[in-house]
């Protein structure tokens, strides 16, 4: 039976601060953690939802991996030598790519909680927080599949579920400037410019200028507001 495709909301509610600023390098689960420390930042309007935490020893953190790369139906594991079904493994490189991660509770507090054995790459957003009970979330002598067969002894991650940036390519702006009859304005022109976000000026001489920007970190019209109000007039040249 085919299934209809819905469009799904998801709602961060904070965010993961941990030692790890990359996937690279980022424990391997918790029990390969050692005790590494985090602390769970809540956002202002789902704070009450902390009540009751203490008491448990370990908390469900759920959460959205925003650093992996597309999705892949195969893939080789971190503790594998061969390639696996996607739904036998935890990479990363999911169709929905959410984590959930088994940490230790240290504290509770008005905003946020402390926890420890923290395996989550820092400034991840987070999606939900469910206690972790023995009697549902435990069940010691279940088989794990390939899992139980591995030699890998890989404690951390390594670079190959890192999502690649990809390359922006530059898009150019030749502008026609009236009113740069006075000897300093065209330095005053690209320094203005050169404070937006991923753009730089290729040329400028008087009455015109040639500048570069990225057009996923700034616009057009933003470089066009920039000389407008420095008090010039700018067209673009087709």
């Amino acid at each position: 039976m085919g299934t209809q495709k819905r469009e799904l909301q998801l709602q961060a509610i904070g965010t993961v601060e941990t030692p790890f600023p990359q996937p690279a390098g980022t424990p391997l689960g918790p029990s390969r953690a050692d005790a590494a420390k985090g602390t769970v930042w809540i956002d202002e309007p789902y704070r009450a939802a902390l009540r009751d935490l203490e008491g448990f020893d370990r908390v469900w953190l759920i959460y959205w991996l925003d650093r992996a790369p597309a999705a892949r139906l195969a893939v080789t594991p971190f503790l594998d030598t061969q390639e696996r079904g996607l739904f036998a493994t935890r990479s990363p490189a999911r169709i929905n790519p959410i984590g959930i991660s088994a940490v230790r509770l240290l504290g509770v507090y008005a905003d946020h909680i402390e926890v420890a054995d923290v395996d989550i790459v820092d400034g991840t957003p987070l999606l939900d927080i469910k206690p972790y009970v023995p009697e549902f979330d435990s069940y010691s002598n279940s088989k794990a599949g390939w899992f139980d067969l591995t030699t890998v002894q890989r404690k951390v991650a390594d670079g190959r579920y890192q999502a690649q940036p990809v390359a922006v390519p530059m898009s150019e702006l030749r502008l026609s400037i009236s009113g740069m009859h006075c000897t300093k304005c065209p330095p005053k022109i690209k320094s203005a410019l050169e404070e937006l976000p991923g753009v730089s000026v290729r040329e400028i001489e008087m009455g015109s200028a040639t500048v570069e920007f990225d057009a996923t970190a700034t616009t057009a019209a933003a470089i066009l507001q920039v000389l407008e109000v420095l008090k010039f007039s700018a067209t673009v040249i087709s």
